[in-house]
């Protein structure tokens, strides 16, 4: 045979036989078996025979003691083992044999790229998702956070398989083993998603009373208490001495707080709440006469308007309450918990308690905070001023833990202000002691952050409710303001939500205003406020549903007087609101004088503006009507009709 120019080195024996070893470079073609990609294993094959000559003229040998000092290794794939071996092929056509020799190539791919690209994230992500599933439910509320992960986890998932589709060997002979589990992880997504979106419509109906599917309740094991109502009692203090605590059954517990105020009111309430500790709690609350009530009827009311008018001064932020706070609750401070009870102001944004260091004569009987009894408190140190339109408060802040009530809706760095000089309104007025309020951050002042912002975490529902009764004497149990949840015994299950205006006070937009055959259409902008007992509006506005009703202005009451008999024709007031008509009756803006008069006074007065950019004030006679839902985590109010 030929041999070629290049040096080659061969073996001619005896016999004739020639052994010649030429040094080749061969490329080979493997088809790749990508199942179980990225931990695939792939075999490679190399044959060598000779394709010109049988074996009995030239046949090959092989040797399993392989040089793999040329071997260059490989950042993707790892050399696993070379294997030779010797068979014989047959053509049967040319009835001829001849010998190959087949070297296995083993190689083993390196997944530590896709562990650490693609396996370990998909691996975290899911696994927070499936803990999503099984994690407790509350027992009202939506929980819009467990929809939104599984729709991130699908968009996630989605695009990591794009990445891989892109990566991956390209073949038809079937999915991945990296394609199967990235499929997987999409479907435990989509089944969470669907399970959240079932277990909140289904929570939806449930607030609303109506029963939830016993497969429902199995599959998430959502343990949901029976809706209790929320009940007072009235009771002497030689009666009740102690605050009795009621039933405990699983998580749903009642709570009695005790407060008693000139030996009459003991109050029970009631906290409903889930496994997951997200809390619902209702506040019973006491009603005490307005001072503008109380003025009107002693006949002072011009008296105080112009002599509060002249002591204003200048140094603190003005809040709107036109001296018309109505509506006490209960909270605790410190540890152990010291009991206040406090004006519930949405009009507002600050808490603020009477301290211990208060030396005003006038304030001598009032219940004060008192730091060195509590094993919490921590001091701040910086001084505080606000005026209200009935009077200033001043002193300093503090930080200690606040609950509403007896409850375990609590929270335990609360920043509030100590006051050491009130102004004269407050001190006399003995139904409460301080004022919590319940707007925006946005006009809290010194930017402190508001009680119910610190609070969202613990409730059911980023909101309250507030419903107010129209019964009863000068002090009551008045109504309920139930934080984390709607009220569904005192209010209808329709509620008509607006945006608001702004997150300052609860600002909201409504365009019309109708009373018998007046009609009057603008782009007005109202506030709700629990700390106003009237209605404020425009000017022209009242003065025409004043006309309508007889009314004449008395500029002795600041109000607008005319004979209780006319209420009995008065037709009702509709306010136009996000679209909707809401009507306020005869008996809720035209009130008596005082218990058993013939002379009446209709629940409005007049505004400019007030400084904060509005053009009415919504007060009591439109809550007692409508129960109000301050939905703090979708910025908006709702409205919903009140039962009584």
């Amino acid at each position: 045979m030929p041999i070629s120019d290049e040096k080659n080195f061969a073996i001619i024996e005896e016999n004739g036989t020639v052994y010649i070893a030429i040094s080749q470079v061969l490329t080979m073609q493997c088809k790749f078996h990508i199942i179980m990609f990225p931990f695939d294993i792939q075999n490679c094959t190399l044959e060598a025979a000779s394709w010109m000559f049988y074996p009995d003229k030239v046949d090959v040998s092989y040797s399993n003691n392989i040089d793999m000092t040329a071997f260059h290794p490989n950042s993707e794939w790892d050399l696993i083992s070379i294997f030779a071996r010797k068979d014989t092929d047959s053509d049967e056509r040319r009835n001829a044999t001849w010998g190959s020799v087949y070297y296995d190539i083993i190689i083993q791919r390196k997944p530590i790229y896709y562990l650490l690209t693609f396996v370990l994230p998909c691996f975290m992500i899911t696994s927070i998702n499936i803990v999503g599933i099984f994690s407790p439910y509350n027992d009202a509320g939506d929980r819009e956070e467990k929809v939104t992960m599984g729709l991130s986890t699908l968009l996630n998932m989605t695009v990591i398989l794009t990445l891989i589709a892109d990566k991956m060997p390209k073949s038809s002979e079937g999915m991945p083993l990296l394609g199967t589990y990235i499929l997987l992880q999409i479907g435990i997504a989509a089944v969470t998603s669907l399970n959240a979106v079932i277990i909140i419509y289904h929570s939806r109906k449930w607030n609303f009373g109506k029963p939830i599917p016993t497969w429902i309740l199995m599959v998430t094991q959502l343990n949901l208490q029976e809706h209790h109502s929320h009940r007072s009692e009235t009771k002497t203090a030689d009666d009740l001495t102690e605050c009795y605590k009621l039933e405990s059954t699983n998580e749903n517990v009642n709570y009695a707080l005790a407060n008693v105020t000139n030996k009459q009111i003991i109050i029970l309430t009631e906290i409903q709440f889930s496994s997951a500790l997200a809390l619902k709690y209702g506040m019973p609350l006491v009603r005490t006469e307005s001072l503008r009530k109380q003025l009107m009827r002693k006949g002072k009311w011009e008296e105080f308007k112009a002599a509060n008018l002249a002591s204003r001064v200048s140094g603190g932020q003005t809040v709107i309450d036109y001296e018309d706070f109505y509506y006490n609750g209960i909270i605790q401070l410190g540890t152990p918990p010291q009991n206040f009870s406090v004006q519930l102001d949405t009009g507002s944004s600050n808490l603020w308690i009477p301290d211990k260091t208060n030396t005003q004569a006038i304030c001598a009987k009032k219940a004060k905070f008192d730091s060195s009894k509590s094993s919490t408190y921590v001091a701040n140190g910086q001084s505080f001023s606000i005026q209200y339109g009935s009077g200033p408060a001043s002193g300093f802040l503090g930080q200690d833990k606040l609950c509403l009530g007896d409850s375990l809706i609590c929270f335990n760095t609360q920043v509030f202000a100590q006051a050491t000089n009130v102004g004269k309104f407050f001190c006399d007025n003995d139904g409460f002691n301080g004022i919590l309020g319940l707007g925006w951050p946005s006009i809290s002042v010194d930017h402190v952050t508001p009680p119910m912002q610190n609070l969202l975490p613990t409730l059911d529902m980023p909101l309250f409710t507030v419903w107010l009764d129209r019964k009863g004497a000068v002090v009551q149990s008045a109504g309920l303001f139930t934080y984390g949840g709607l009220d569904t015994v005192h209010c209808s299950a329709q509620v008509n939500y607006v945006p608001l205006v702004a997150e300052t006070y609860w600002e909201f937009a409504f365009t019309g205003v109708s009373h018998g055959s007046y009609s009057q259409t603008y782009n007005w902008r109202a506030i709700s406020d629990t700390g106003t007992s009237f209605f404020g509006g425009a000017k022209p506005v009242i003065d025409a549903i004043a006309n309508n009703t007889g009314a004449v202005f008395s500029s002795q009451d600041g109000v607008y007087v005319l004979p209780c008999s006319g209420s009995a024709t008065a037709p009702p007031i509709v306010f136009t609101i996000g679209g909707m008509p809401y009507s306020i009756p005869a008996f809720e803006y035209i009130e008596p004088m005082s218990v058993g008069s013939s002379q009446c006074y209709l629940t409005f007065f007049t505004i400019g503006g007030g400084g904060f950019g509005v053009n009415w004030i919504f007060g009591d006679p439109f809550i007692r009507t409508y129960c109000n839902i301050y939905h703090i985590g979708g910025q908006k109010i709702g409205f919903a009709l009140a039962n009584h």
